[in-house]
Parts: structure tokens; sequence; C-alpha cells
């Protein structure tokens, strides 16, 4: 029994792709395809809802594009349950996980890794700059 709650304990320490730090208030749940990325500040006046980060971890999307793809989705998903409509991008990168060698080929494979991104969950007040 013990073993199996370290295993589903380390699955969830691992598996996880998106984290949140609420700096800000909560609002009703909207649709991710409502949530507006931005990479520099809007014009209009925003609250700040939360600080976001989310990766690409444990997905099959497929080549460093994709997968930072998949990380702005994860991230815009995490927004919309927090009720924000907006998401400034405050950086992004890449992580190595690992790497797939053939035995007696030392020094040549292919790296494992993922894509990672950051950013403010905003929330814009409706028809600001329409």
């Amino acid at each position: 029994m013990k073993i199996l709650a370290a295993v589903l304990l380390c699955t969830l320490l691992f598996a996880c792709s998106t984290s949140r730090v609420m700096v800000g208030e909560k609002r009703q749940s909207i649709s991710s395809d409502q949530v507006k990325i931005y990479l520099r500040s809007p014009d209009c006046p925003y609250e700040e809802v939360a600080l976001l980060s989310a990766s690409s971890r444990n997905s099959f999307a497929v080549g460093d594009q994709g997968k930072m793809n998949k990380a702005i989705a994860r991230m815009k998903s995490e927004a919309a349950k927090l009720g924000a409509n907006g998401v400034i991008v405050g950086g992004t990168g890449s992580e190595t996980t690992g790497m797939i060698t053939q035995p007696g080929t030392p020094g040549y494979g292919v790296a494992l890794g993922h894509q990672t991104v950051s950013g403010a969950a905003i929330y814009v007040k409706p028809g600001c700059g329409k």
C-alpha cells in the first residue's frame, strides 16, 4: 500500500504541466478561445489574476513549434479556468528531460524535451481597445 501511495505521489508531482500563483480575484470561467495572448502589456487598463507557467510535458506534440503551441494552449486553458481573458507572456524556454541512444554509440542520440512558457493571467475590461 505504501508503494502504491509513493507511485501515485510521484506521478502527481512530475505529471503537472501547468502551475499558478493567484495574485488577484478569480472570476467565472470562460472558454480558452476567449483568452488573448499578449507579448507586452495591453494599452488598456487590466487586473492581474495569476502568475502562470505551462509546459508541453507529457504531450504528443512534435517539433519545437508544436510543443510551444501545446504549452501556450495549456496556459490559455488555465487562464480561462480563472476567468482571465488575457495572458501577458513573460518568457519561454525549453527543458531536456532525457535522451534516447543506441547501445554502442556513446555520445550519439536524440534529446527528449519539452517547451515551457510563463506569464501573467490578466482580466481586460470588455470593449477596451475597440
